[in-house]
């Protein structure tokens, strides 16, 4: 339901988009008798200055139209020189106007914030800037308080900044089709000071190429409503980078060979689907206090890290692919995080990791298989892990330490090394998974105390079905453990309850125990009392003693 509302808001967004382009249409005819197409020659003009709607004459470059929806003002056709300043300045109007065919180059002035841009449009409504080269200044173009403009095929790169630059209270702009390449900072950037209470927002930006650039292909920081989709956000230190932002799809663009593809920071309602973010050292990254994100079906492979979710909580994690990483998914000082349906194979370390107190988590039916480890928990509590696929992995199908009171049930953990693994775990219940033809032992537990074993199927494994080393009091009932070398082997561990498991066909023993800590146990107790009562008698006869002398 939530996607077929998003898809029919943006079909919504780029049919206005379309139909302010068809009542733009006479762009290419401004007035009978003279026709204007974009393959006319551009001539040389001074920077343009348009403060209010009475200024659009020709002295500032207007070569046609009324201002009205159907016959929009005109300024096309020109080679701007800025000397510095603004190539193209406009503000305080509402009129409808066209910027068509301009080279607008050499706005340098980085002082001042209304000086540097190509073109600049100040509280300006109703305007597109079309088939326009804005190259070799401090901002392509910058749009500020200003509301229904549209940004369509035109080339913002090589400038010192943002090759396109929204801010400050900017509302409804379409920026589609452009070209924003090796800029110092963003190819395209939506943001508002901290010191601004009218958020940018309601803006797409669509089929865009914004690849090369210095630090960011798209960037957005304190805005809201947005939809970002089928750019190129390639090659950059960063794909799409959202700071404090809200309300906003980010769908289907290519954000990959950078330091991350795509990352989320203190931003909240974000929805991020059907996007490349591969061969980047983090591929898609969550942090700092971000809430209410959906991760869903993209590819994020051949990066260190696929996902990555850090202090952040309320996230679905969805139908991804997360392949060929260093870590395929990794959620780290975090609760109530969904991961779901994901393809985490064939890494280098862990197909899904939580850590460092990652809580209240649910990670059910994924495929982790092929990796080191399948699924990892370090320093994990509280959370569900069921349906998972953990096999063939190198180590183990699931790992757990310092992990307690999380519930690990009907997993296939087979054809790993060991298929349950747990070191200085406890309170955890392991209930009804498959850990068979595993190449040493089904489940493994090591110094780990308090945990329920139960209604597991451990057979065939090389070593043995269960294994118990120094960790007591758990309980370890209804297993089957057949087809072994040990069946359930129990070393040096205090208070293990055996009941009612079928352990048939071991080599090594059905089930083997040996605890000479049990042994030993009742040998000190007996010198202790025995000591003490001792101990007992000697004080009586001392006290004895000293009355007798003293009578």
């Amino acid at each position: 339901m939530c996607e077929s509302m998003a898809r029919c808001k943006l079909l919504h967004v780029v049919h206005t988009g379309v139909i302010m382009l068809a009542l733009f249409s006479n762009v290419y005819y401004v007035n009978a008798g003279h026709e204007m197409t974009c393959k006319n020659r551009i001539a040389l003009h001074a920077p343009i200055q348009i403060c209010g709607n009475e200024y659009f004459t020709p002295q500032n470059g207007v070569i046609g139209g009324s201002g009205i929806p159907g016959d929009p003002y005109v300024i096309a056709n020109w080679d701007i020189d800025a000397h510095g300043n603004n190539g193209i300045y406009i503000s305080g109007t509402d009129v409808w106007f066209v910027i068509r065919n301009c080279k607008v180059w050499n706005a340098t002035n980085s002082q001042m914030l209304s000086n540097g841009s190509g073109i600049f449009l100040s509280y300006v409504k109703n305007g597109i800037i079309s088939y326009t080269t804005c190259t070799h200044n401090t901002f392509g173009i910058k749009i500020e308080a200003s509301s229904d403009i549209v940004v369509l095929n035109c080339n913002c790169s090589n400038n010192a900044k943002d090759g396109i630059e929204i801010t400050t209270g900017t509302t409804n702009c379409l920026l589609l089709c452009n070209t924003c390449t090796h800029n110092a900072c963003a190819g395209i950037s939506i943001k508002s000071n901290f010191w601004d209470f009218a958020l940018p927002a309601n803006h797409t930006v669509m089929e865009n190429t914004c690849f090369a650039n210095s630090l960011y292909g798209i960037y957005l920081e304190r805005t809201e409503n947005n939809t970002i989709t089928w750019n190129n956000c390639s090659n950059n230190f960063n794909g799409i980078y959202l700071v404090s932002t809200s309300n906003t799809t980010i769908t289907e663009n290519n954000c990959t060979n950078g330091n991350k593809g795509i990352h989320l920071q203190s931003s909240n309602n974000i929805t991020v689907r059907s996007n490349l973010c591969a061969d980047d050292d983090n591929g898609l990254c969550v942090l700092s206090d971000s809430t209410n994100i959906t991760i869903a079906e993209n590819t994020c492979s051949n990066n260190i890290k696929g996902i990555y979710i850090e202090f952040s909580s309320d996230c679905t994690i969805i139908g991804n692919n997360c392949s060929s990483n260093s870590d395929g998914i990794s959620v780290v000082w975090r609760s109530s995080v969904i991961v779901t349906c994901n393809t985490c194979t064939n890494n280098s370390q862990s197909g899904i990791t939580l850590a460092q107190i990652a809580h209240s988590s649910i990670i059910t039916k994924n495929n982790c298989s092929g990796n080191l480890d399948g699924i990892f928990l370090n320093d994990a509590e509280n959370n569900t892990i069921t349906e998972n696929n953990c096999q063939y992995n190198k180590n183990y199908g699931i790992h757990m330490w310092r992990s307690t009171r999380n519930h690990i049930a009907s997993n296939s953990c087979s054809n790993n090394s060991y298929g349950i693994f747990a070191l200085s775990s406890s309170n955890n219940n392991i209930t009804g998974n498959n850990c068979s033809d595993n190449a040493k032992w089904g489940i493994y537990l090591q110094s780990s105390s308090n945990n329920k074993i139960k209604n597991n199927s451990c057979i065939s494994n090389s070593d043995g079905g269960i294994c118990i080393i120094r960790s007591d009091e758990n309980f370890v009932g209804y297993n089957t453990c057949s087809g072994n070398f040990y069946g359930i082997y129990i070393l040096e561990s205090m208070y293990t309850y055996i009941d009612n498991n079928n352990c048939t066909d071991n080599l090594g023993g059905n089930i083997i125990e040996e605890n000479p800590a049990e042994f030993w146990e009742p040998v000190i107790d007996f010198i202790y009392w025995v000591a003490l009562e001792i101990l007992v008698f000697l004080t009586v006869l001392a006290v004895i003693f000293v009355l007798k002398k003293l009578l």
